[in-house]
């Protein structure tokens, strides 16, 4: 099984060899984003398996902490890889990919940070 470490040296291994190559197409950004998703979908693979000595409430708080690190994890690589765009043919396309990616990553960290807060108020009541 891969670490997150890893999967971490990985991207960074491959967002430096993107630096010596002119120019970046597409298909390699694209690439970057599928790594990426790669790497969010694995951590949350790692969440059933950290969470799973907890039950109830407990266990979907441990679940969304660990779905919004996925997503915060995900996020920052995203905004990495979308700082090659410049290097692209095209790097409106480029930005556009990168950026509804980072969206959809935001909304779900917004969207964890509301079912948690919603989770402790119930909790406190």
């Amino acid at each position: 099984m891969i670490s997150d470490n890893d999967l971490t040296n990985i991207i960074n291994e491959r967002l430096e060899m993107l630096d010596e190559i002119e120019p970046i197409t597409i298909y390699t950004i694209l690439g970057l984003s599928y790594l990426v998703t790669n790497i969010y979908n694995s951590l949350l693979s790692k969440i059933a398996r950290a969470c799973m000595n907890y039950e109830g409430s407990a266990k979907t708080i441990c679940k969304l902490k660990y779905r919004m690190q996925a997503a915060q994890a995900a996020l920052n690589k995203s905004r990495e890889a979308k700082g090659k765009c410049l290097k692209t043919k095209n790097p409106e396309k480029c930005n556009e990919k990168f950026d509804a990616t980072m969206e959809k990553y935001q909304n779900e960290i917004k969207e964890y940070n509301d079912q948690l807060r919603d989770l402790r108020n119930y909790n406190i009541r």
